[in-house]
Formats: structure tokens, C-alpha cells, sequence
């Protein structure tokens, strides 16, 4: 968001869309306020913009004008200076394009798929991200793209059912993108700043899709779906670098997941529960293998995990009573799998001679029926070794998803 031109295009889209106005937009970016302040009342001055008919002497001036500055242009080290031909080709055409082209590039910052600019806006992304340097730049522009690719689909709304499947397989090349660079990583900055990223981009498509019906929910469903398997990765993959920061951001993570079945569960939306409490199981799972062998960090690990069962014992507490029996099956599995994964990790604790206090059992939920209730503790009070492999029986009979079953079994069996 620090770029003004993708602050600019943003602010044109919401005051045109009504959702804000120009007074609004300084003021939540007060560091470019000045130059933001000139460039939306002049933006606001156009109207149905045309493209300009420059003069065949204009033209012939400013062309020579850019490739007389190409030609005292230094090579730029590495690829360019590999293939200085194509500095030069691709200077030439991008400046062609400016020249030829006025205000349109302007004007096409704010098109949607389906209109006649929109072209041009994918284009004119493809040049500026040849013509963006390093590994961290192209990084970030490949979030910046996918950013706008969400804002696309958020503007278009749900009669356009159309024109979504352009922003979605683009915001899945620019992930794709952000992926591959990421994974070269070996400081652990861009995988921590991808598994932000992608949290942002999952709960703002999720409030779309909820706003959503018919093939335009299934086809956004399956871009959620994307964006979470990818998230799930980069959490891994920066397991690698950083687990304790990795196993903070996998918690926070998995609280959104349950949060969001707890609310899918009180709005009658049972299969989207149920496909928030099947990706809560998954990164738990995940979780469960960072850190593991290094003494401080799987201390601090444990706690951070024993710190986060009582929070996660009472929301599948809430939505446990306005569940359906298929949910309900897999609500019990994750609250017993959670109190021996509590357990487990105070015994760990212990061994390893932690000074802190932390109480041998969980808290469990008053809300739930005594019989679980039961159950719970008893999961929170065996030993480890004991009753493991029935849980993961359980886990593999239970739902048929393989999902938050299966870690309630992996967690008493560690």
C-alpha cells in the first residue's frame, strides 16, 4: 500500500463506488496527503476519458528525447548486463506504448474484467513486473497484484458471475509467484510477510463468499481453498526458519478458522463449518511438527500451545450446541484432541524444567454434556502412551475428512 499509484487507483475506486470520498482517503493515508490531495481532485476533474491524438511532431520529439536518454544510460548489472540488447527492446516498446497510449494507462487503473480498458491494466502489470529488480521487489509487487486481484472481485460484485474467473486464476499466478520466490527465502523475512499476507487475503475473500450464492460461491469457495492450502505451506516453510514466530502466527490462524465455523455453525451454514473445522484440524496437524528437537524453542513452543487450549476448547464449546451430528462428531474429537495435546505439552514443560506456572489441566467448558465433558478430562489426565492409537481409530472412523479427528488422535499419541 505504500505505492501511490496503487494508493491512488484504490482511493479513485471507492470514491467512484461511493464507499468513501476524497477527505476520507487523505486521512488514512496522511504520509502521502499532499501529492494524494492534488491527484484526486485532478482525477476528479476528468470525465469519460479519451485517448489523446498526439501530433506526429510530438511523438517524434519525445521519442527522441527517451532513446536519447536509453543511449546514455549505464548497463544495469546482472540480468541486464548479461543482455543489453533487451534492455534496449524493451525500453523502446514500454516507451512507444507511453507515448502512443496518453492518459489510458491512468484511466485503466480502475478496470474491471470484462470492460474494454482491463487489457491494458494486465498489461501494463506485466511490463512494470519485467522492469521490477530483485528478488524481495518482485516479491512484493506479486502481493500488490494479488491484492488488487481480490479488490477486483470485491468491486464486481455478485451479479458479474461472469468476469471473476479472470482475477481468480491471476491472483493464483501471482501467488504462485510470490510462492516460488519465497521458498528461496533463507532469512525467513518474505515467508513471515507471505503467511500475513495470505491470512489478510483468506478473511477478505471469506467475507465475500459469504455475500455470495450459486456457481459464483463455488468458484470463489475454490480460490479460498487456494489460498489456504498455500498459507499452509508458507506456515511450514517458515516453520523452518522461525518455528516459535511460525507456531504464533499457526495459532492465530487456526483461531480465524474456528471463529469462523463457531459463526458458519450460528448462521446455519453447516458445510462451511465444517470446512473451517477441517482446516483448523489440518494446521494443527502441522503444527504439531515445528520446532520439534530444538530445547528452548519447543519449550516456548508447548507453552504457547498449552497457553491457546482453553480459548480453543471454548469456542467449539459455543458452537457445539447448534451443530449438526456430522459437525458435532468432529467438535468432540477436536475438544479431546485439544486436552491431550494440552497435556502432552505440560508434561513436556515439566520434563524440561520449566519455571513458569501453568495448571496440569485444562479448562474445561461447563456447556458441554457431562459425558464429554468426561471425556475431556480423561484425555487431559492419561499419560500419552496411553489410548493413542484408539484415538486415531476414532479420528479415521469419524468423519471421513481425515481432519481435526485425525489430530486428536496425533496429539495423545505424541
Amino acid at each position: 500500500m505504500g505505492n501511490i499509484e496503487h494508493i491512488l487507483a484504490k482511493c479513485i475506486t471507492d470514491i467512484e463506488s461511493g464507499s468513501s470520498d476524497i477527505k476520507t482517503c487523505l486521512n488514512r493515508y496522511p504520509h502521502h496527503r499532499q501529492e494524494l490531495e492534488h491527484l484526486l481532485k485532478l482525477a476528479g476533474s476528468i470525465h469519460q476519458p479519451e485517448i489523446p491524438i498526439p501530433s506526429n511532431q510530438w511523438k517524434a520529439l519525445t521519442k527522441a528525447k527517451i532513446f536519447e536518454e536509453i543511449a546514455r544510460e549505464k548497463p544495469v548489472p546482472n540480468f541486464w548486463q548479461r543482455f543489453p540488447p533487451l534492455r534496449s527492446v524493451v525500453m523502446a516498446a514500454v516507451a512507444l506504448m507511453l507515448v502512443t497510449s496518453g492518459g489510458t494507462v491512468y484511466a485503466a487503473q480502475s478496470a474491471l474484467p470484462g470492460e474494454t480498458l482491463y487489457g491494458i491494466k494486465t498489461v501494463w502489470e506485466q511490463v512494470r513486473m519485467g522492469l521490477t529488480f530483485g528478488d524481495e521487489s518482485r516479491f512484493d509487487y506479486s502481493l500488490v497484484l494479488a491484492e488488487k486481484r481480490i479488490d477486483e472481485i470485491r468491486n464486481l460484485g455478485v451479479a458479474l458471475t461472469d468476469q471473476v474467473s479472470p482475477s481468480s486464476s491471476r491472483y493464483q499466478e501471482h501467488i504462485s509467484m510470490a510462492t516460488d520466490i519465497m521458498n528461496q527465502d533463507e532469512t525467513g523475512v518474505l515467508r513471515e510477510r507471505f503467511c500475513l499476507a495470505l491470512q489478510t487475503h483468506l478473511s477478505t475473500l471469506d467475507s465475500i463468499i459469504d455475500s455470495t450464492v450459486g456457481h459464483i460461491r463455488v468458484e470463489l469457495t475454490t480460490m479460498s481453498e487456494f489460498q489456504f492450502q498455500q498459507q499452509a505451506k508458507g506456515l511450514v516453510a517458515f516453520a523452518e526458519i522461525d518455528p516459535v514466530k511460525a507456531t504464533k502466527l499457526n495459532l492465530a490462524a487456526m483461531d480465524y478458522q474456528l471463529l469462523r465455523a463457531q459463526m458458519m455453525a450460528e448462521q446455519g451454514h453447516q458445510e462451511d463449518s465444517l470446512n473451517a473445522l477441517n482446516r483448523y484440524g489440518e494446521l494443527k496437524r502441522n503444527g504439531q511438527g515445528f520446532g520439534r528437537g530444538s530445547g528452548q524453542e519447543t519449550m516456548e513452543i508447548d507453552r504457547l500451545n498449552a497457553a491457546a487450549t482453553n480459548a480453543q476448547l471454548q469456542c467449539l464449546s459455543g458452537m457445539y450446541a447448534k451443530a449438526s451430528n456430522e459437525n458435532i462428531s468432529l467438535i468432540e474429537k477436536a475438544m479431546i484432541g485439544a486436552a491431550g495435546d494440552y497435556k502432552q505439552a505440560v508434561q513436556s514443560l515439566n520434563a524440561a524444567g520449566y519455571s513458569g506456572k501453568i495448571p496440569d489441566s485444562p479448562t474445561i467448558p461447563s456447556q458441554i454434556p457431562a459425558v464429554l465433558q468426561q471425556q475431556i478430562q480423561t484425555a487431559a489426565s492419561e499419560e500419552p502412551s496411553q489410548g493413542g492409537a484408539d484415538n486415531d481409530d476414532q479420528g479415521d472412523q469419524g468423519t471421513g475428512s481425515g481432519g481435526t479427528g485425525g489430530s486428536s488422535g496425533g496429539g495423545n499419541g505424541r
